[in-house]
């Protein structure tokens, strides 16, 4: 987690979250993350929880249409997290999601 550039020592030490729990939740394996985690999380990165958790509201509306389950949900959005030129419309993320699909 260099974003920003802050080490996760740093955000540790920023945030008063222990090391293990800061690095147990960039390895995903602390995934049920408290709110007030999330909060301490974004305030020591100067950034807000909108920033953190960033959902489009263009993906949401994409996935309820089209009756896509959660899981998928997450998938499209875990998927994305790097991309720079994410889809900003519905249609550009069933287009994303077709193409997806013909991967799995």
């Amino acid at each position: 987690m260099n974003q920003k550039g802050v080490k996760p020592s740093e955000l540790s030490r920023r945030s008063k979250i222990s090391k293990g729990h800061i690095s147990a939740i960039l390895n995903g394996k602390k995934t049920n993350v408290e709110l007030e985690t999330i909060r301490r999380i974004a305030y020591s990165l100067g950034v807000t929880l909108k920033d953190i958790v960033c959902d489009d509201t263009n993906l949401l509306e994409f996935g309820q249409t089209a009756g896509l389950s959660f899981e998928e949900y997450i998938s499209l959005l875990e998927n994305t997290a790097d991309i720079i030129n994410k889809p900003t419309t519905q249609s550009g993320w069933e287009e994303f999601y077709k193409w997806q699909k013909t991967f799995q």
